[in-house]
């Protein structure tokens, strides 16, 4: 169970970052149009 545990840490993690790069980019584009 604690390596299951281990495993969603840093899943998540990434998935923030995804979000925040997909943010960005989006920021990106508004700003250029």
């Amino acid at each position: 169970m604690t390596r299951r545990r281990r495993r969603r840490r840093p899943q998540s993690r990434k998935s923030r970052r995804v979000l925040l790069v997909a943010q960005n980019a989006s920021d990106q584009e508004n700003t250029v149009t």
